[in-house]
Formats: structure tokens, C-alpha cells, sequence
């Protein structure tokens, strides 16, 4: 069976919504800007697929096929998945690319708790760990929050793109433009921190930039429309 076809069937709905619905109470009840805590982090596994492209859907403007998900299965070194009591609250794909890491998307299921700033930073050391040179996104001009969360951790505007979400008109604010930011690799001790203070996550509260990294936080980044446009279910109406 399908990841999409999972997505239709009533038992799975249910499961999904009861999931949905603890998490969501559980993050309400925290003060604005505290990290969720009980996160781990772990790989992309085919047991848990069906969650991760359930969150796609519900989360993000974008309409990933099947083959997407078989893709990043394929190759799961740099993807990974924010599992909070048994259930993904969270997930980033990336893939190798040009010598560099592309960010392709990165979702959570609630906004600024801290997500997905953990995941990023888990990918961006291993990156680092790994020698490789430069990790590059996409996101879009509106999308502040993501924006200065990305900015944090070391990325730089490198150019805008016009148009590049132009086949999401229907699901996103124009102008639908993209900013393509690079990070190098962290080879200073002040990018290090940084990377560092996300993979932490709940475990040090004194820090105050992981605060503020949670309050940047945001469940919504879209990437490689151009590279990635035949996992699109519907390019009509994706992204």
C-alpha cells in the first residue's frame, strides 16, 4: 500500500487526528516560547512514512507523491524524524546535491516549539562532522519566522528567485518569490554554538538563544520546487 492511499483510510484519519489533538494540548500548555519537551530525534524508517506524509499534507502547501518519500527512503542519511510519546511531530529531507546538503523540507506539527530548529541543527552538525562545504534551502520571501530561524543558524540570502512558487499561487501570499540561502560549513566556534545549542534542545533551559530559537521557529518550509517538480502529485496545484 501507498503512503498517499494510507492517508484515506478512516482507521488511519482517526489515529492520526487523536495523535494530532495530544500534541497540540500538549504544546498549548506551554508558556509562549518553551521547547516541547520528551522530543527525540531519530532516522527516516518506512514504519513511520504514512505519519511523515500525513504531516506533508496537513502542514506544508506543497503535494509530495509517493515517489518523494521513496526517494528520501532510498537514501535516508540525511533525513530525519522529531518523534514526541511514539508519534512524529516533526521531519526534515535532505539529499546531497551540487557537493552541498539541500534542506528539501522540513515540517513540524505544531509552530514554534522548538522542532524544527532541532532537526535542523541535528542535520547542519552532521553536515559539518562530515566535511560537507555548504548546505543551501529555499524558503519563501514572506516567510519571516523561518527566515530569521535559518538566519541563526548561519544561512545568507544568496540570491531571490522570482517566481518561484508561482505554481502555489492558489496556496501561498505573493509575491511567490523564494530567497535560495547557503550556509557554509560551521568551521568557527560561534557557528558551532549555534548548531549546537538546537541539538540540545530541552536538555539545556538555561540557554536563552534556544528561546529565542523557538519563538523563530516555523512548521512551514518548502524547497527544490525545480529539482524535486516529478515527486509533485499535482504541479497545478502544489507548492
Amino acid at each position: 500500500m501507498q503512503f498517499c492511499e494510507c492517508l484515506d483510510m478512516p482507521s488511519f484519519r482517526q489515529r492520526a487526528k487523536k495523535r494530532d489533538e495530544k500534541l497540540v494540548n500538549a504544546a498549548s500548555q506551554l508558556p509562549l516560547g518553551q521547547p516541547l519537551s520528551g522530543l527525540s530525534v531519530t532516522r527516516l524508517g518506512r514504519e513511520l512514512m504514512a505519519q511523515v506524509s500525513s504531516l506533508h499534507t496537513a502542514r506544508l502547501p506543497v503535494r509530495y507523491s509517493d515517489e518523494y518519500f521513496e526517494s528520501a527512503l532510498l537514501n535516508p542519511r540525511w533525513s530525519r524524524l522529531a518523534m514526541w510519546d511514539g508519534m512524529v511531530a516533526g521531519a526534515v529531507i535532505c539529499k546531497e546535491l551540487d557537493g552541498g546538503l539541500r534542506v528539501q523540507s522540513i515540517v513540524a506539527a505544531v509552530a514554534r516549539r522548538g522542532i524544527g530548529s532541532r532537526l535542523l541543527g541535528v542535520v547542519l552538525a552532521e553536515a559539518d562532522k562530515q566535511g560537507i562545504p555548504t548546505s543551501s534551502l529555499h524558503v519563501h520571501v514572506k516567510n519571516e519566522p523561518a527566515i530569521a530561524l535559518y538566519k541563526s543558524l548561519g544561512f545568507r540570502t544568496q540570491v531571490t528567485k522570482e517566481g518561484y512558487y508561482q505554481r502555489s499561487s492558489s496556496n501561498l501570499e505573493p509575491p511567490w518569490d523564494a530567497h535560495f540561502m547557503v550556509r557554509p560549513r560551521a568551521d568557527s566556534d560561534v557557528c558551532s554554538s549555534r548548531v549546537n545549542t538546537c541539538i540540545k534542545g530541552t536538555a539545556t533551559h538555561n540557554a536563552k538563544l534556544e528561546r529565542m530559537q523557538c519563538l523563530l521557529d516555523d512548521e512551514v518550509q518548502v524547497d527544490d520546487l525545480n529539482n524535486t517538480a516529478s515527486h509533485v502529485a499535482d504541479a497545478n496545484v502544489s507548492q
